[in-house]
């Protein structure tokens, strides 16, 4: 990565739609995908695990406890499971995205120069 200064914009505003902006948003997420996935990994399995710490405090409370109030625990644990069901298919989804991006062949210049470069012209030699 190299830093460069940005411009400021010298007139108007800008031309893009709210669409526009999300894909220009996603695109440039998407160079560090491997990073983003990782995290989104770690984040989801953590969410998980609270989740699952969630319902045995529910369990807890429910059977240890009389604060409990009619059918509040059912509620709570089952949206307790669902949100934990679906935190863990996010990482798995995004497990294998990460998995299946590792098998694309990426810019190698020794082999892939051809398709960028016309000629090569010498412009200065120290000789």
């Amino acid at each position: 990565m190299i830093p460069i200064p940005r411009g400021a914009r010298i007139a108007g505003t800008s031309r893009m739609n709210f669409v526009a902006l999300v894909s220009h948003g996603l695109s440039a997420i998407s160079v560090f995908g491997d990073i983003v996935g990782v995290r989104l990994l770690i984040g989801s399995l953590a969410g998980s695990l609270l989740a699952a710490l969630g319902i045995v405090l529910v369990a807890m409370t429910r059977f240890l406890t009389n604060w409990a109030i009619p059918g509040w625990a059912t509620y709570a644990t089952g949206t307790l499971a669902i949100i934990m069901i679906q935190l863990i298919t996010i990482a798995t989804s995004f497990t294998f995205f990460v998995l299946s991006n590792r098998t694309n062949l990426g810019f190698i210049p020794l082999r892939d120069y051809s398709l960028f470069v016309e000629e090569a012209v010498k412009v200065y030699s120290h000789e």
